[in-house]
């Protein structure tokens, strides 16, 4: 089984209240979305902080990085929670692989906006995508 980024099964779940189409035809599949029991729409976040490893959950569960909109919002509880929430969800199930949305602040794995919403990239993962491959789940990205 498969579990798939919400948004990119035209699930109306991103930021913005919209999806990214529909990318990925399987039919054995789950539907995650860590950031949908924050609420849509909203504004953009992104992750703010010195990233100094691909282990962005657990700097911000110490606090060295945090998860803001443009207003200065803090959005790193909701942004832990909705990770934890996955992961317990993906543990009910016989999951082979984790399809996630790439840039994203919970599911980019390789590259994710720097922080200044200025749609710069740096190497780095989201806070979903650096958990799971913490515990040694099979992550791609779309």
């Amino acid at each position: 089984m498969i579990a798939i980024s919400a948004c990119l099964k035209d699930i109306k779940v991103k930021y913005n209240g919209t999806s990214n189409g529909d990318y990925l035809n399987s039919d054995n599949y789950l539907l995650i979305c860590p950031e949908a029991m924050i609420g849509t729409p909203r504004n953009p976040v992104e992750i703010q902080g010195q990233i100094t490893s691909s282990n962005t959950y657990q700097l911000l569960l110490e606090g060295k990085i945090k998860v803001v909109d443009k207003e200065g919002n803090d959005y790193s509880k909701e942004f832990i929670d909705g990770a934890n929430h996955v992961l317990a969800t993906l543990k009910n199930y016989p999951i082979t692989k984790v399809i996630l949305k790439a840039k994203s602040p919970s599911c980019g794995l390789s590259h994710i906006y720097d922080g200044s919403f200025s749609k710069n990239l740096i190497e780095g993962s989201g806070i979903l995508a650096s958990l799971l491959v913490s515990e040694g789940y099979d992550v791609e990205e779309i």
